[in-house]
């Protein structure tokens, strides 16, 4: 269960399947149809203190839940190593809400914090998966 702890200015606490590993060869949109999700439209920013879960995808994104139960896919300027764990997950930001200008910091083996800088932001849309 990967979960979000306070961290920073602001932060919020998230329990969920952090460190589910896919399979390295898929494609962004493969790892998110397997999850039943495709690409939405990019977002400025998620309120706080409505996220409750997250899922690892790859070292560049991941899946931010919130409590209604829509789907936000992170993605990082650059790969975080420590997302593919079971990890507590935290983020810092200066407006209140997570944005492209906050990072998501990720706990490395040895206790140290990992800054994961945000890039873009996108709404997750959910897709049938009956074919």
């Amino acid at each position: 269960m990967g979960r979000i702890l306070l961290a920073g200015l602001i932060a919020v606490s998230l329990a969920g399947c952090g460190g589910r590993p896919r399979p390295e060869g898929e494609t962004l949109e493969q790892r998110l149809a397997g999850s039943g999700y495709r690409l939405g439209e990019r977002v400025e920013s998620i309120r706080r203190y409505d996220l409750s879960h997250w899922e690892y995808l790859d070292k560049r994104h991941i899946v931010l839940r919130d409590d209604p139960g829509r789907r936000y896919l992170i993605e990082f300027t650059r790969p975080c190593t420590n997302l593919d764990i079971d990890n507590a997950l935290a983020y810092s930001t200066t407006l209140g809400e997570l944005t492209r200008q906050d990072r998501i910091f990720s706990r490395g083996p040895g206790g140290a914090p990992e800054p994961c800088p945000v890039g873009d932001i996108h709404a997750l849309e959910k897709v049938d998966r009956a074919d």
